[in-house]
């Protein structure tokens, strides 16, 4: 697994499958688990691990862990007891590199401090990078 393109993927995915904030730490915190480990297809990790990695504790971090796991962000396993739990990390970048929705580019103009200002040294213009889940639809991007 590569760490740097698994990022991007994860990133680019929750642009079409969004996940709440605990999640995202969540997923942050094993993926960063997994990277000491080596990159195995499954390893294990303890809840006050977890917790301590991901400052998510009690319910929301259950939340946070069955969501990852309903929308195909990874897998786990709980063994009971004392034991932790077996986590998989499901790979995104094959979501991300085959999805058949192209990258759209946004060019937005940031407010003049004077709107009827004539020249054009007073437009600054961001890219913006975002995957559409639908053929023109659009992210609410809102720049100025």
């Amino acid at each position: 697994m590569n760490y740097i393109k698994e990022l991007n993927a994860f990133y680019n995915q929750v642009l079409i499958n969004p996940l709440s904030g605990s999640a995202m730490t969540l997923w942050n915190a094993l993926m960063h688990i997994n990277n000491l480990c080596g990159w195995k297809k499954e390893f294990t990790a303890s809840v006050s691990l977890l917790h301590l990695k991901s400052g998510i504790k009690g319910t929301t971090f259950k939340r946070a862990r069955d969501e990852l796991q309903k929308k195909g962000y990874i897998r786990f396993t709980s063994r009971g007891g004392n034991q932790a739990a077996i986590y998989q990390i499901i790979s995104q970048q094959h979501n991300s590199e085959q999805s058949d929705t192209p990258v759209q580019t946004f060019l937005c103009r940031a407010p003049n401090r004077n709107e009827n200002a004539a020249s054009s040294n007073n437009t600054q213009h961001h890219r913006y990078l975002c995957r559409s889940p639908r053929a023109g639809e659009q992210y609410g991007i809102k720049c100025g």
